[in-house]
């Protein structure tokens, strides 16, 4: 349970009185909180709120103000229409928002609870309210709430932000946040803070120090009713409201529940029934129906079969003539076209030759080219070789005749063949560059050539293979068709020697013979059926005047049988016979009842009702009697046979003087006992107030009785007399003017009692049988009145004539209607007889004709794919010869690849050694010596040899000149070498030294890297052409060897073709090739299909010879079981063979004379079951049901019942398995809720014993100390009695008052467990410390202001306790806060303060005042008083609130110093524990703990 802690007003208030930013402190007043940890949480507390607090302000400065603002925040939805307006004035504006916030303190834990609001004006004149509640911590507290920024107040969206930004930062915090009012006090409500409780505030600071009024009521049952609401949480009882308000829908149903599932369960029953006579019904019909069709379909089906194979015989042989010309016109051209093709085959084959041989002569002269150029490039560096010697030889004899110039001349003669050897150089260079690229052109070609053949090559290779898959598929195909005409020759189907084609036909003509047969049967079928139908059809209309004519008979039977029945039962009234004077056995006059009465009932409704009354106004006297003696009786009765007690305040002045020592009685006690009972009246009538009052023994006790009633000063609410005995015993004197009424003896008369309610017991007695007599009489008398009354209404005069008329006529329509419906039946049997009959027939017929169309459709199916078959070997024939065509032009392709790629490695190869001479001849340019001389131009790479050997001799003949060579020496050596290389050139051959001399011209000539390079690649592509020209000689041996197996002995062409076949190239021939390959096939075909169309038609003709004899015995057979059918004229042939036929037949005429039989028991069943189900729905007892299915199904024709009984049986009988369990549930229901009420009324009782025993004072309360401040009397029920009425209640709430709350529930059913009233009584404390006590609703009368709010304090922190005990299983009591307005100004005595301040503190209820005296002794009695002060603001005009003073007065109660914030813990470690001498588990220095404290 919470206590305010703190409050804070923020910028809220009317302009009188404006709470700023004020901050109320109620801590640390009251005592300590049990520590639960050694570590505090945040915000956590260690001192309970001061348990009474006393707000000081003077009055009109707005302590109501702050009231209602507090109030606001914990009882949102509930506050009063006055609290709401004065709120609205309260909030200053929506850009600077109000805050209420409000810090509670957990009485058990020391935990906080923050709760507050917001609230901004809207610009309709109403309020926008946030509510939120978090948990204080160590950053986030009542006095840090973000209302303001910067000294810039949020408004209410910022600070809901800004709430939320500290929420995640922080989560405990634990924010919750919520706008709307109803969800806020439920939030409240699950924290532990009770809005109920404070709702029961709210009412008492509707004025200032009224709070009693709150606690007003007029009797002991209405507070108890009040209390038990208030402490009774309704959440707890929502769902026994929920079980109460379903119970209370139902109950009012019950009758019609029961009566509507009876109806229901016997209507299913019945309509159940004749659903399954009606299926059984239908289903015979259909049988029948389909075995006469069945039967007349197979005669016709057989007929039309035997009429038709005469014309299929003569037809038959036509086509058998037919088929054998045409097998030879085919094979005539079958074998034109084999001829056709072989020769296209061989002039395709020489082609193919021709072509490879003239491609094998081109390849050997290509080889003889290459292998000529090997042998020249061979013999280039010789002739190079002689080239340099001839030209040393010149140079020397040059220089020899030079000798004698200076040496200027030969380094001129140098530059100038370095200048021209330079350019050269450089010209060769650029050119090797420009070939390397043109040749890396040619290789880069050639590769992608290469490439694409390759391509080509795939996909030749991969056209062949699919071709040839095809090829082998296609075959597997014909062989698969093969071996199923193999299987349909061994099941019977086809013929020894006959063909598929001829088969087909042979099956076809059978199925079409068959299915005409069966069509004819079927129709005559039909006519059988359309004439049955017709009967029926007519005897169905038949169906229903007879019903009718029936059931009117029959309700005009069974309503004369009622008549009958009822006057019977009235002439025989007991009470009928009595007013008719008629004796048990005698017969009415006229021995008919129904027309005696019909003439006598209304005279005897007439005196039935005067009996009636008569015996009611008996009846009445003789109650009044009975109520007089039991009046009587309760106020005789007694207790344990004592006296009744004297009156209250009678019994209480007993007491005071008991307690004072005096010997006081009751004057009835003392009348009892001193006075004899004779003269008892005299002494009452003489002293009614002695009596009635109170008697002492002597005059020395009147006296001490006078002082101690003084001093006490009781004031009892009525006047008492005190008396002594004498006065009782003295002789009466004359009575005064007046009477006494005279009391009950149970006052003062025991004996007198008991006789008078003997004598009273003894009359209500002697009453009972005449009561019982004239009761049954009354009730007879009323009944035979309605009986009466109901005979009269429905037998006004003349109904009986005109009932016995009705009858006669309805018995003789009935026999008539049946005598012509028996005779329709007779004829439609007749007919359904025929109809059976035929059945089998037209099964026979079908079943045959079905038979003979599968095995005609299986045959034609494999017909057709005998004929694919043969297609397929022969585009199978076709695909593989594309196929290895495909295989010769991808051989091309791949050889052509090869060639390409050995053309692209060539060039790479040259490419790369031109690359090397360029590198070489830039290499010689950067050694060659031309000083100034410019670069020669226009010098032919040709004689790139003849310079370098010129800049050779005239650099040497430069070195020559310088150095000084003997010239002549030089030309003898050069003459001998150019002798030399001529003498080697000429054992060469002529042809290769010429092509030398012209290949020692080229550029490649002049390095012998570059001479190297040539050579290897002429030598790889000798060899390429080599490996070419040997496998072209291959296939020319191959396309030999095939012309050869594909031509004549004599080499004769097989015949002659014209220019359409004559092939012009291999290409064209390939194409001619498959194209005679596909007539061949074609022509294979024709005279294959030619063939079997030959046999099919001569198996054909045999066939149908056999079919039609067996056939035509069939249709003998059948003639005879049709006669009364109709046969289809027009019907499609038996399908079937002859033997196929007789079994249908058979089968078809059994069956359809079973069926015909079955089709009559059915309808005599549907008959009986409707009459039955009429018979149900129509009994009497279901007439007062009002279910709309009623209706429904007693109204509906007799065509629609016989439809409909199948659903009509599963919807009634569902609905009457849903009424059992809505009556079982209803009634479980209600024994659950009766269980469960009585539970809570028990714990309802209890709880106001529990709230007796809360209400006790505590030891400090002085002389009140133990006494209840509340007593609640009452007599608790039985179990059985409590149950029964609680029974009752929830019955008669169910049945007057279908929605009601379950707590309202619950405290109905207190009352009326509790039938008298409640006697409660509160304590009325005195400054005379009296305990006294008052009845609750004399409260105002009887106690003073001071005193009514007094108690009404008490009472509240009574309930508080008692609401706290039922949501809280702790053993100790806290209620809460309590706070009001000012009732210092009522209950200032200190007494009274004191008894408030220690129940409060008793029960745990804190207390919060506000007052505006200043009185130092109430100041003074207040743990914690806190001052305020309204000023005003002279600018603005406002007035604004702050705290002055906060007086704390010491408790001495709490003894605590300090508390432990810090604990450290540190242990040895088990080896030092281990090495202890002294003791085994603990060492030195093993524990070492320190504790800081806050003292």
């Amino acid at each position: 349970m919470y206590e305010l802690n703190r409050v804070r007003l923020y910028n809220i208030g009317p302009t009188k009185a404006r709470y700023d930013d004020v901050l109320l402190d109620l801590s640390d007043g009251g005592p300590s909180i049990p520590a639960g940890a050694l570590i505090p949480s945040p915000g956590q507390v260690f001192r309970r709120p001061a348990l009474a607090s006393l707000l000081v302000l003077e009055n009109g400065g707005g302590k109501s103000v702050f009231i209602r603002m507090l109030l606001s925040t914990v009882l949102s939805e509930r506050q009063s229409r006055k609290g709401r307006e004065a709120l609205r004035a309260y909030v200053v504006s929506a850009a600077s928002p109000s805050h209420i916030a409000l810090e509670w303190a957990n009485v058990r834990t020391g935990e906080t609870l923050l709760t507050g609001q917001v609230l901004v004006p809207t610009s309709d004149g109403k309020l926008e309210r946030l509510f939120y509640s978090l948990n204080p911590t160590d950053g986030t507290g009542l006095s840090t709430l973000p209302f303001a920024v910067d000294r810039r107040r949020l408004s209410m969206n910022a600070f809901h932000d800004a709430l939320k930004r500290l929420d995640a930062e922080d989560r405990g915090l634990r924010l919750e946040v919520e706008k709307r009012q109803g969800a806020w006090e439920g939030h409240l409500r699950r924290l532990g803070l009770e809005p109920d409780l404070f709702a029961v505030q709210q009412a008492m600071n509707v004025d200032e120090g009224d709070a009693a009024e709150a606690f007003k009521t007029t009797s002991g049952r209405q507070f108890v009713e009040w209390l038990l609401s208030k402490a009774l949480d309704a959440e707890n009882y929502v769902e026994l409201g929920k079980a109460f308000n379903a119970y209370a829908k139902n109950i009012g149903r019950r009758d019609q529940l029961l009566l509507d599932r009876d109806f229901s369960s016997e209507t299913a029953g019945a309509a159940s029934r004749l659903a399954a006579d009606h299926a059984r019904h239908t289903s015979a019909i259909s049988a029948a129906h389909t075995a006469a069709l069945t039967l007349t379909d197979l005669a016709g089906a057989i007929h039309t079969s035997v009429r038709m194979s005469g014309d299929a015989r003569h037809k038959l042989g036509e086509d058998r003539d037919s088929a054998n010309s045409n097998v030879k016109a085919h094979k005539t051209i079958r074998d034109e076209a084999e001829l056709v093709g072989k020769e296209v085959l061989r002039l395709t084959l020489l082609l193919r030759l021709e072509a490879a041989r003239t491609l094998a002569g081109v390849t050997s002269g290509q080889l003889d080219d290459i292998r000529l150029d090997i042998a020249g490039w061979t013999l280039v560096p010789k002739v190079l070789k002689r080239a340099t010697a001839d030209e040393q030889y010149r140079v020397a004899v040059d220089l020899l005749g030079a000798a004698e110039q200076a040496a200027g001349t030969a380094r001129r003669r140098r530059d100038n063949a370095g200048a021209r050897y330079a350019g050269a150089l450089t010209s060769a260079a650029q050119n090797c560059k420009n070939q390397a690229e043109d040749v890396e052109g040619k290789r880069d070609e050639a590769a992608e050539a290469a490439a694409a053949a390759d391509g080509r090559a795939t996909a030749d290779e991969q056209q062949a293979a699919r071709k040839s898959g095809t090829a082998e598929l296609l075959v597997e195909q014909a062989d698969s068709v093969d071996g199923r005409v193999e299987d349909a020759r061994a099941s019977g189907l086809l013929h020894d020697g006959e063909l598929v084609a001829e088969a087909k036909d042979r099956l076809r003509d059978n199925a079409e013979r068959l299915q005409s047969a069966a069509i004819r049967v079927s129709e005559m079928h039909k006519e059988l059926e359309r004439e049955s139908r017709q009967l029926g059809k007519a005897a169905g209309e038949l169906i229903e005047p007879e019903v009718n004519a029936r059931r009117a008979a029959a309700d005009a039977a069974g309503a004369a049988r009622e008549s009958a029945t009822a006057a019977a039962i009235l002439t025989s009234d007991e009470t009928l016979r009595a007013l008719a004077e008629l004796d048990i056995s005698e017969a009415v006059p006229g021995g008919d009842p129904e027309l005696w009465l019909e003439e006598n009932a209304s005279t005897f409704h007439n005196l039935a009702a005067a009996a009636a009354a008569a015996a009611k106004d008996r009846l009445e006297e003789l109650a009044v009697g009975n109520r007089a003696d039991q009046r009587l009786i309760e106020a005789l009765t007694m207790q344990d046979e004592a006296l009744l007690p004297p009156r209250a305040e009678v019994g209480e002045l007993i007491d005071l003087l008991a307690d004072g020592g005096v010997n006081a009685m009751a004057g009835w006690r003392a009348l009892e006992q001193v006075v004899n009972p004779r003269r008892h009246a005299n002494a009452i009538q003489a002293w009614p107030a002695l009596v009635d009052g109170i008697v002492v023994p002597d005059l020395s006790s009147l006296e001490r009785a006078r002082e101690l009633l003084a001093e006490a000063r009781p004031l009892p609410a009525t006047a008492v007399l005190v008396a002594t005995t004498a006065a009782l015993e003295a002789e009466v004197s004359e009575p005064l003017d007046g009477f006494v009424v005279e009391p009950t003896p149970a006052l003062h008369d025991p004996q007198a009692a008991a006789e008078l309610r003997e004598q009273a017991r003894i009359r209500i007695d002697e009453r009972r049988h005449p009561m019982d007599d004239l009761i049954e009489r009354e009730s007879a008398a009323a009944e035979l009145r309605l009986r009466l009354g109901q005979w009269i209404h429905g037998h006004p005069a003349g109904t009986m004539e005109r009932l016995r008329h009705t009858v006669a006529s309805t018995a003789a329509a009935a026999h008539q209607a049946k005598a012509v419906l028996d005779g329709a039946n007779e004829l439609q049997a007749r007919a359904v007889d025929a109809y059976d009959q035929h059945v089998a027939t037209v099964a026979a017929a079908e079943s045959a004709a079905q038979a003979a169309v599968r095995a005609a459709e299986f045959v034609e199916r494999l017909a057709t794919d005998a004929a694919k078959a043969a297609e397929a070997r022969a585009a199978a024939a076709s695909l593989l010869a594309e196929a290895a065509g495909h295989l010769e032009t991808a051989r091309e392709q791949r050889a052509t690849a090869g060639r390409l790629h050995g053309q692209a490695t060539e060039f790479a190869v040259r490419a790369e050694s031109i690359r090397v001479r360029g590198d070489a001849h830039t290499e010689r340019l950067r050694k060659v010596v031309y000083g100034t001389e410019p670069l020669g131009g226009g010098v032919d790479e040709t004689d790139l040899a003849a310079l370098d050997i010129a800049y050779s001799e005239a650099e040497a003949g430069f070195r020559a000149v310088i150095v000084g060579e003997d010239l002549e020496q030089l030309v003898r050596i050069a003459q001998q070498s150019l002798h030399d290389i001529d003498v080697e050139l000429g054992s060469e051959p002529e042809e290769a030294v010429d092509r030398a001399n012209f290949l020692a011209g080229t550029s490649e000539a002049g390095s012998p890297d570059s001479l190297e390079a040539v050579k290897r690649q002429l030598g790889r592509h000798a060899q390429q052409l080599s490996t070419d020209y040997d496998e072209q000689k291959e296939q020319i041996g191959a396309l030999a060897a095939e012309t050869r197996s594909v031509s004549r002995q004599n080499e004769l062409p097989w015949t002659d073709l014209d220019a359409q076949w004559t092939p012009t190239n291999p290409e064209h021939g390939t194409e001619l090739v498959a194209q005679a390959a596909a007539k061949l096939h074609d022509a294979d075909e024709l005279l294959e299909a030619a063939t079997a169309l030959e046999r099919t038609a001569e198996q054909r003709l045999r066939n149908a010879d056999d079919t039609a004899r067996e056939m035509e015995a069939v249709h003998r057979g059948l003639r005879a079981a049709t006669r009364k059918l109709q046969i289809p004229q027009e019907a499609t042939p038996f399908a079937g063979t002859a033997d196929e036929a007789q079994r249908t037949a058979d089968a078809a005429v059994r069956d359809y004379g079973e069926t015909v039989d079955e089709l009559n028991a059915a309808e005599g069943a549907v008959r009986d079951a409707t009459s039955e189900f009429r018979s149900t729905t129509g009994h009497p007892r279901f007439n007062r049901l009002k279910a709309p299915i009623y209706k429904q199904i007693t109204e509906i024709d007799q065509v629609s019942l016989v439809q409909r009984a199948q659903q009509w049986a599963s919807q009634l009988a569902e609905r009457a398995a849903s009424l059992t369990s809505d009556l079982e549930d209803s009634d479980r229901h209600r024994k659950l809720l009766i269980e469960q009420l009585q539970h809570q009324v028990n714990e309802a009782l209890t709880l106001l014993d529990k709230a007796e025993r809360l209400s006790r004072l505590p030891d400090e309360a002085g002389v009140w100390a133990g006494r209840r401040v509340l007593k609640i009397g009452f007599v608790k029920p039985e179990p059985q009695l409590l149950a029964a009425r609680i029974a009752e209640t929830v019955d008669d709430n169910a049945r007057s008052q279908a929605a009601i709350g379950g707590r309202d529930l619950v405290l109905r059913c207190v009352g009326t467990a509790v039938p008298r009233d409640f006697k409660v009584e509160v304590l009325k404390p005195d400054s005379g410390d009296r305990a006294e006590y008052a009845s609750i609703s004399e409260m105002a009368k009887v106690f003073s202001g001071g005193q009514e709010l007094t108690g009404a304090i008490m009472l509240y922190c009574t309930l508080a306790a008692l609401r706290g005990s039922t949501r809280t299983t702790r053993g100790n009591r806290m209620g809460g806060m309590l706070i009001l307005d000012n009732p210092i100004g009522k209950a200032s005595a200190d007494y009274l303060l004191n008894l408030q301040m220690n129940m409060a503190a008793a029960l745990g209820v804190q207390l919060i005042y506000t007052t505006g005296s200043m009185e130092d002794r109430v100041l003074a009695t207040f743990p914690l008083c806190i001052r305020l002060r309204n000023d005003a603001d002279q600018r603005t005009g406002t007035r604004h609130l702050h705290v002055v003073d906060r007086v704390v007065n010491e408790n001495d109660d709490d003894q605590v110093t300090g508390r432990v914030s810090t604990a450290r813990l540190m242990v040895k470690p088990r080896e030092q524990v281990r090495d202890s001498d002294d003791n085994p588990y603990i060492g030195q220095g093993d524990l070492d703990s320190q504790v800081v404290g806050e003292l």
